[in-house]
């Protein structure tokens, strides 16, 4: 066979590499177009919006967790969701009367003759059980001594766990509870404290003394705030140093020994000792400076002192507040630990409450092992992705604030919000 001339070889291999890259080209087109049609043909599964800003800069804050929108309006609501009384002036202070409001789950039952030992008047608690009222007040009456009379004076609302909840404590619906709670109300006012705290030991004939009762009687936007302590357990914490199951049994033994104050003279006292100071202090000033601690150990009992104005978005008091039409639920949003009733506070500022201390009532939290979904609120990374939610849906909140009140009352630094509540 005849050798053919290099220069022809030369462009026959020249011309063959140019055909590969040709189809191999045309291959690509093709396969990008049947990519194209394909996307363009399948569902979309999820939509976002966001808001725009003419310049782009790094947010400092994390991201919103994939199952959070970043605007959560719909969720929130301006009234209670519920038939309710007028908010009209009460004529006569003497009809003025509170009941005491609080949630729990079953396993703190016991922890109810606390209430039923310095609270003299009627209660309404919401249990998360699937057991029915009535069998819950027989648990109380069995389980919580000094509470006999639980069928007269209290009433309890019961909301079943789902599925869903039982693995997750982030999903406790802590003020869907309040609001059933609240819902059952059949006085002019109430008070909600925690389940884990102790009111002093006057603390009803307190807020019911004439004087006080024609403030509430005035106008529906006057609201109490009790002060809130915490007892120190530094000698109880040995027993449980270190361990996640929290050796229960003797740390209940230990606080159940330790001296609580109930009156404003056993309080100071265990103030000078170190032995009770104000709740929380110890992380964060927000959630109660704005109460005015200094002034309040100086007043009378039974006096007022309003509050002139408030620090920080994070206040969060116990407050007595008349149950009417025009009062804001708890938003149910917020779930789990944080926030919670911050949002509550924060709402009855923009519809410009009147706050005032009331001098010599007091409530002190009684030392328990941290819950579940507090333990949660302090994990970070993914983790943490609860306390993420709640502080992005916190920011949703003040957002729709905003829009709804134009003109609230501002903080004491002449501000609508601060920005303290992102990382705490």
């Amino acid at each position: 066979m005849p050798r053919l001339p290099s220069k022809l070889l030369c462009l026959l291999f020249t011309m063959a590499i140019y055909a590969v890259g040709f189809f191999s080209a045309v291959h690509m087109m093709q396969s990008n177009n049947d990519e194209t049609d394909l996307r363009s043909r399948a569902p979309v599964t999820s939509t976002t919006t966001r808001r725009s800003s003419s310049i782009d800069t790094p947010s400092l804050s994390p991201p919103i967790p994939p199952s959070v929108p970043p605007d959560s309006e719909s969720s929130f609501i301006a009234a209670l969701p519920y038939p309710s009384p007028s908010c009209s002036p009460i004529e006569n202070a003497s009809d003025v009367e509170v009941t005491l409001v609080s949630i729990a789950s079953m396993d703190r039952i016991s922890s109810l003759s606390t209430f039923c030992s310095t609270w003299s008047g009627p209660m309404s608690l919401a249990f998360y059980t699937s057991l029915p009222p009535p069998e819950v007040l027989l648990q109380i009456k069995e389980l919580a001594p000094g509470c006999g009379d639980a069928d007269d004076r209290i009433e309890v609302t019961t909301r079943a766990q789902t599925r869903e909840e039982e693995d997750d404590n982030s999903l406790f619906p802590v003020n869907e509870l309040r609001n059933l709670a609240v819902e059952a109300v059949k006085t002019s006012h109430y008070v909600y404290i925690d389940f884990d705290f102790h009111p002093s030991s006057k603390i009803l004939e307190t807020i019911l003394s004439p004087s006080v009762s024609a403030v509430l009687a005035s106008s529906y936007k006057s609201a109490l705030v009790i002060p809130a302590f915490e007892r120190s357990y530094l000698r109880c914490s040995k027993t449980i140093e270190g361990l996640r199951g929290w050796r229960k049994k003797a740390f209940k033994e230990c606080v159940s020994k330790l001296e609580m104050p109930t009156d404003m003279e056993s309080l100071k006292d265990q103030i000078k000792r170190r032995m009770t100071r104000i709740f929380d202090s110890r992380w964060t000033s927000a959630p109660h400076s704005s109460t005015g601690y200094n002034a309040w150990y100086k007043q009378d009992n039974g006096s007022l002192r309003k509050i002139e104005c408030i620090d920080s978005d994070r206040y969060e008091p116990y407050l007595v507040v008349r149950k009417c039409s025009l009062l804001p639920p708890y938003q149910s949003s917020f779930t789990g630990y944080g926030k919670n009733k911050a949002s509550h506070s924060l709402h009855l500022r923009y519809l410009s409450y009147d706050l005032y201390a009331l001098g010599g009532a007091f409530v002190v939290h009684v030392p328990h092992p941290a819950s579940g979904a507090r333990e949660g609120w302090k994990e970070r990374g993914e983790g943490g992705a609860h306390k993420d939610k709640m502080n992005r849906l916190f920011h949703g909140f003040k957002d729709w604030l905003d829009d709804k009140y134009p003109n609230p009352d501002k903080l004491c630094n002449g501000l609508r919000h601060n920005d303290d509540d992102m990382h705490n």
